[in-house]
């Protein structure tokens, strides 16, 4: 086990000793993921217990990355977590230019939207596939 500490965007650290089991990258050199990625990386605990980090990058001016991470004992509970996260929210670019013309959240008819929902959903899909055990 190595120790690992995880920046988290508006939090502090997240720190423990533990080793990386998967990852998967959305980055694509050309096409609507050339310039809006996400990175995740599991990793199991010294204590058994699971840690993702998320990370997302941008090339949009005025955009921010964003580093996230969050633990649950089970694999079943990272799981529910991952499916609860909502990727546009990390968006801020895309945001303000929907908001132009609406208030609302992205349209799902936008392209850009709809390619940041996909990456996530590729993302975590190829993380699972490699998870060591069966998820209920």
């Amino acid at each position: 086990m190595t120790p690992i500490t995880l920046v988290r965007a508006g939090d502090r650290p997240l720190a423990f000793n533990g080793t990386k089991i998967a990852s998967s990258e959305t980055f694509r050199d050309q096409g609507p993921n050339e310039s809006r990625h996400w990175t995740l990386t599991l990793y199991k605990t010294e204590a058994g217990k699971y840690v993702l980090a998320a990370a997302f990058r941008t090339r949009w001016r005025g955009e921010e990355p964003g580093d996230l991470a969050w633990h649950a004992d089970t694999a079943s509970e990272l799981v529910a977590h991952l499916k609860q996260q909502d990727p546009l929210q990390y968006a801020t670019g895309l945001l303000a230019l929907q908001s132009r013309s609406s208030p609302a959240t992205p349209s799902l008819t936008d392209p850009r939207a709809v390619a940041l929902l996909n990456a996530w959903a590729v993302a975590v899909s190829d993380l699972l596939s490699q998870f060591p055990e069966e998820i209920p």
